[in-house]
């Protein structure tokens, strides 16, 4: 994610990927990755194998890079953010209807 978004905020980090992702260049799958027993992609039965061989676990991963593209850095956007201050007046004066959005 770029600065801008917070990782922990999830409706930040979805916008973030239905804006800023490209299928095609930004989502690549890394098939084969080692991983654990707590793992749920692993089927039981090779949970099972696992503690009787020394063969490791494997499972694929995924990864999404939801940034702005850096090559088109000169041309991106100002972020647009509201101040601390505006934003507490902002929910103070439409605090009930605020949330009853999120």
């Amino acid at each position: 994610m770029d600065d801008d978004i917070d990782p922990f905020n999830l409706q930040e980090v979805v916008w973030a990927m239905a804006t800023r992702v490209d299928p095609e260049r930004s989502v690549q799958i890394l098939p084969y990755c080692r991983t654990g027993s707590p793992d749920p992609r692993v089927p039981l039965a090779e949970k099972k194998k696992y503690t009787t061989t020394p063969k490791p676990l494997m499972a694929s991963r995924i990864f999404v890079n939801a940034c702005r593209p850096y090559e088109h850095k000169k041309e991106w956007y100002p972020v647009s953010r509201m101040s601390p201050e505006l934003r507490q007046k902002t929910f103070e004066k439409w605090d009930g209807i605020l949330k009853e959005l999120l």
